[in-house]
């Protein structure tokens, strides 16, 4: 398991595993969206974006898998669509202040969940 040092890890200029969808793990991705100006920056936000919608699907595929309660499977399918949405505006509007405010609105959801 991830250290919380790692996961408070807010560098950059790095390329960050992102192995969950916990609160903590949105909001370190969320501070590096907003300190990433350059290219290259952008590039690592996005393939971290990438990595987080698959561990949310991993998670919807188990709730599935385990007949989990439609309510609950409902939600996580949000998250899936909310994180895809994240995911382009960071990638094609280029709004990264916008993008995080969102990851810190998904954390609280799923905080709260």
């Amino acid at each position: 398991m991830e250290s919380l040092a790692a996961l408070s890890d807010v560098r950059a200029d790095l390329l960050h595993d992102v192995f969950d969808c916990r609160p903590e793990t949105l909001l370190a991705l969320a501070d590096r969206v907003d300190q990433s100006v350059e290219d290259i920056q952008l590039v690592y936000r996005e393939a971290e974006m990438d990595e987080l919608w698959r561990a949310v699907s991993i998670n919807v595929m188990e709730l599935q898998h385990t007949r989990a309660a439609p309510g609950k499977l409902a939600f996580w399918l949000e998250i899936k669509d909310e994180v895809m949405r994240i995911h382009d505006i960071v990638g094609i509007d280029l709004d990264n202040a916008l993008a995080a405010v969102a990851l810190r609105q998904l954390a609280s959801r799923v905080s709260a969940a």
